[in-house]
């Protein structure tokens, strides 16, 4: 499950209907508060402009709301975790490490992505320790880290729970979750890639050098067999950067990344990260309510040779990367659709391994019809954008628009509200998800809005 916990849609031009018992808001991850008198939460709520919009213009990811708005607990209050089974399902995160190093427990793994290859699997997840418990920087098995990861070696029979990807540069940016994994062999060895969104660090002492927000990705090489497996994992490799940078009172801001997500080309040797770019400017600047944007990772050969522009497997050559600087940002690899209007989010991308040509599907108009005037009116749409392979030339894109497009209206979606019990005061589903990620107290919301139905 990912991001906005909206399912993955059937894009059909018939009607279809739809009758889902899925989380309509983001996930939720808390420190435990069930017992938490004396527990608090140290707000640092982040001042970036687009941090205020949430909720009222747009609409992003349990990452991007975490890093806009961090609970940070300052008293212990730690509870053994209880584990529950599910049928034949394992876990992949090992709960014993969720603790802060003042013994704060923090609860919710969330937005979820696998992948396997041969006997080994890789999956990822939101890390409740490294977005919520404070954890220095550097931690033990990287757990200052927002985004998590759990390795397999015998097919997902069980998974050891390897805490963050490495990043020797926490103390400067984060990788802050949202994770997507893919994989492939290449000369033989088997490779993973875990992409995440990696976010300055905004400190009491100042902004950081450069805060512009990115989408990284981290290269994993599996190996071994049995219990001598192993999986050894390279820094953050930057695919996208921000665009669009302002100065507002003597600091710098710049666009934020959102939901990113992978699909690879085994046969060109080529990771495609879709994502999601909204930029301080207002309408009807392009990345008002979210531009879709494609990067590219040379990821070398098949047979483990070297990629067109010096990728490996192991060591990918990413555009547009970090191409520019917060004084002059850069460009997008290829911009998939502007977002001058309503918003744009949540896209996805996809290869044909026959022709060499990515699909990016996206949503549309999803919680602007709400929130803003002129998309009240707006269909809200799953939308399918076509981009030929001769259009994703390195290091440079050869086309500047998608040359074919495909929509489908969402023409009912609603929801419903379980009982919220007497100490929940929410009165609106906006309200429900605001407490449920960010409790402040022992009067947290508890509630919890689901998909119940939709038509498209």
């Amino acid at each position: 499950m990912r991001g906005l916990n909206m399912p993955k849609r059937n894009l059909m031009l018939t009607t279809l209907v739809i009758i889902l018992a899925l989380p309509l808001t983001t996930s939720i991850l808390r420190p435990q508060t069930a017992d938490a008198a004396g527990q608090t939460l140290a707000s640092t709520a982040n001042t970036h402009p687009l941090c205020s919009k949430i909720g009222t213009s747009i609409w992003v990811s349990t990452a991007v709301r975490m890093w806009c708005n961090p609970p940070r607990p300052t008293s212990s209050n730690i509870k053994t975790p209880t584990t529950h089974s599910f049928g034949s399902n394992v876990n992949a995160a090992d709960p014993a490490e969720d603790v802060s190093p003042s013994g704060v427990r923090g609860y919710g793994q969330s937005e979820t992505s696998i992948a396997g290859i041969g006997p080994y699997v890789v999956e990822a997840w939101n890390d409740v320790t490294g977005l919520a418990l404070n954890m220095p920087c550097p931690s033990p098995v990287n757990k200052e880290e927002g985004t998590g990861f759990g390795f397999s070696a015998n097919g997902g029979a069980s998974f050891i729970d390897e805490g963050g990807p490495p990043n020797a540069n926490c103390k400067r940016d984060l990788l802050s979750g949202d994770p997507s994994v893919e994989a492939w062999y290449s000369g033989g060895s088997a490779y993973f890639y875990i992409s995440s969104l990696y976010f300055p660090v905004f400190s009491p002492s100042g902004p950081p050098s450069d805060t512009r927000t990115f989408v990284a990705v981290n290269a994993c090489k599996a190996s071994g067999t049995g219990a001598t497996a192993t999986i050894s994992c390279s820094q953050p490799i930057i695919a996208a950067a921000s665009t669009q940078c302002v100065t507002s009172m003597g600091t710098p801001l710049c666009s934020l990344l959102d939901k990113e997500y992978l699909s690879i080309d085994p046969v060109h040797g080529r990771l495609y990260v879709s994502y999601t770019e909204f930029g301080i400017n207002p309408p009807p600047d392009n990345l008002a309510f979210g531009q879709i944007e494609l990067a590219v990772c040379d990821i070398g050969t098949p047979t483990g040779g070297t990629g067109p522009i010096g990728g490996t497997a192991g060591s990918p050559v990413c555009k547009p990367g970090s191409s520019g600087t917060q004084t002059h940002p850069g460009s997008p690899y290829f911009a998939v659709a502007p977002g001058p209007k309503c918003e744009n989010e949540g896209a996805y991308p996809a290869v044909d391994v026959a022709t060499g040509a990515v699909y990016v599907a996206y949503e549309f108009n999803l919680f602007t019809d709400v929130f803003v005037p002129g998309c009240t009116t707006t269909p809200t749409q799953n939308v399918v954008k076509y981009i030929p392979f001769k259009c994703l030339t390195l290091p440079a894109a050869s086309c500047s628009d998608p040359a074919g497009s495909n929509a489908v209206n969402v023409v009912e979606l609603y929801a419903w509200r379980p009982d919220p019990g007497p100490k929940c005061t929410c009165t609106t589903e906006s309200a429900c998800e605001w407490r449920s990620a960010f409790p402040a107290g022992p009067t947290q919301c508890q509630c919890e809005w689901r998909l119940e139905h939709l038509v498209v």
